[in-house]
């Protein structure tokens, strides 16, 4: 289907297609959110940033990716201290008509700040795979046995995940997803945002680099010059 976008050039340098409708809401998110990290960095805490599965592509479920970020959030605060405060994407809403273009203009700009450079962060969260294990408390044996009881738990009270729990198809993707695949890896979002990091580290010296961790351990020295396949990304300024 045809339709009309927008070219979104980022502070960073990334470009995105935008829907036109919603440039003024994408500007006042950014807003929002530049004005609660500036109230968390007043607040003297170190400042990090979660990339995270949202969108259901490939059998994950929206609801329960909603959940998880908060989970994970919670989790990684939890263990690096309250001296950190984690950004969570998925607490913040476009208009429903909004496409992960228009989202990751307003991630795009958040990560890069005023400067272009980063300097807002002091470090990026990438959710792994046992990041998600964690979440259905699937971390000892048998996890997607584990992650299909949390399933078939839920559609007890929740139609949502009954309709999942008793679509033989519907559960295999899911069992699939979350079982074998879930973590940023699979997010076209998270490609977007590794790529935003590796961008914003090429401006900075290596002292001065945010720190990158994925699946709660830093990424390899190596690994921060290394970007990955874009995934709503337009191009790049030059």
């Amino acid at each position: 289907m045809s339709q009309i976008t927008f070219r979104y050039e980022s502070r960073c340098g990334a470009v995105f297609n935008v829907t036109p409708g919603l440039v003024d809401d994408i500007g006042q998110l950014i807003g929002t959110v530049t004005t609660e990290i500036k109230k968390q960095r007043d607040a003297n805490h170190f400042i990090g940033y979660l990339s995270v599965p949202i969108s259901p592509r490939g059998g994950g479920n929206f609801h329960t990716n909603i959940a998880m970020a908060s989970h994970i959030t919670a989790h990684v605060q939890k263990q690096f201290g309250e001296q950190l405060w984690i950004l969570n994407p998925a607490a913040y809403n476009l208009p429903k008509i909004a496409k992960g273009g228009d989202y990751m203009a307003v991630w795009a700009d958040i990560l890069a700040g005023e400067d272009g450079r980063g300097d807002d962060f002091d470090m990026l969260y990438f959710a792994g795979p046992s990041d998600v294990w964690r979440f259905f408390g699937a971390t000892g044996d048998d996890r997607i046995g584990s992650i299909l009881a949390w399933l078939r738990n839920q559609s007890k009270t929740d139609p949502r995940y009954r309709d999942i729990s008793d679509d033989k198809d519907l559960r295999n993707k899911f069992l699939k997803y979350y079982g074998l695949r879930g973590s940023a890896v699979y997010s076209k979002g998270a490609h977007d945002e590794w790529n935003v990091a590796t961008l914003l580290n090429s401006k900075r010296q290596i002292g001065d680099d945010i720190a990158i961790y994925y699946n709660g351990i830093p990424i390899e020295p190596g690994d921060y010059d290394d970007g990955t396949d874009s995934g709503y990304e337009a191009g790049l300024l030059h």
